[in-house]
């Protein structure tokens, strides 16, 4: 297991190695250097961000970019990014083969495959998707961990899940994903109980969407009604 787990990280470093041997930034990355250092929300969507819903994701968002003066922070920032990943790859590799019984092979390939998508590619070096394209995924693997007990803990993989939501709502329907892997993975002679379970992890995360899209409309009403902070809310 030892030696499936070291060799899934180090490949996904080796993975992204182009990254280690240049300076740049990707799409609307130049937009850092407008960011107001002199203010904890300083990055210029951050109103933006916070009007549709992602109030802690601005807050994680500018805390991340706080220190990033120069390309070299850049650089710095995309190989933090890249070690998350490989660390994400591992986590998901234990995952699969203690929850869904699959085999450690299987289960590490399967885990490199999901961080070398494409779209996992450019979170490895779009710096302001750190924040809501990586981080939200920990907190739905730990969600689904929590699901996988022998007496699952609704309450705080709920809790994880609406705060991932709070982040970046795509990324956190990777727990989705991972649901239909059981099902899709799972061995067969647990069908009855994967189902259930399955079953009530589907029904979870809608009673959290549900409750996120409640949170939102109110959040922008009272937005719109306060002119909080002189933004203008409706635009």
């Amino acid at each position: 297991n030892n030696l499936y787990s070291i060799c899934v990280f180090l490949f996904v470093i080796f993975l992204f190695s182009p990254i280690y041997f240049g300076h740049f930034a990707f799409h609307n990355d130049y937009r850092i250097w407008e960011y107001k250092h002199s203010n904890l929300f300083g990055y210029p969507e951050s109103a933006h961000l916070f009007s549709i819903g992602r109030p802690l994701g601005v807050l994680l968002l500018n805390l991340q970019l706080l220190p990033i003066q120069t390309m070299n922070g850049v650089w710095i920032s995309q190989l933090l990014s890249v070690v998350m990943l490989g660390y994400f790859a591992l986590c998901c590799c234990w995952f699969l083969q203690r929850n869904i019984h699959i085999e450690r092979f299987s289960a590490a390939l399967l885990s490199i495959l999901i961080v070398s998508l494409p779209s996992m590619t450019i979170n490895a070096i779009w710096i302001t998707n750190v924040v809501p394209c990586i981080i939200p995924l920990f907190f739905a693997l730990a969600a689904q961990h929590l699901m996988q007990r022998s007496h699952p803990s609704y309450r705080k993989a709920g809790i994880l899940l609406f705060l991932a939501l709070l982040i970046y709502p795509p990324a956190t329907l990777f727990f989705t994903t991972l649901t239909f892997a059981k099902f899709i993975f799972g061995p067969s002679e647990h069908v009855q109980i994967s189902m259930k379970k399955i079953m009530n992890e589907i029904i979870l995360v809608l009673s959290i969407c549900v409750l996120y899209f409640l949170f939102i409309t109110l959040l922008k009403s009272l937005l719109i009604t306060s002119h909080f902070a002189g933004v203008p809310w409706n635009n």
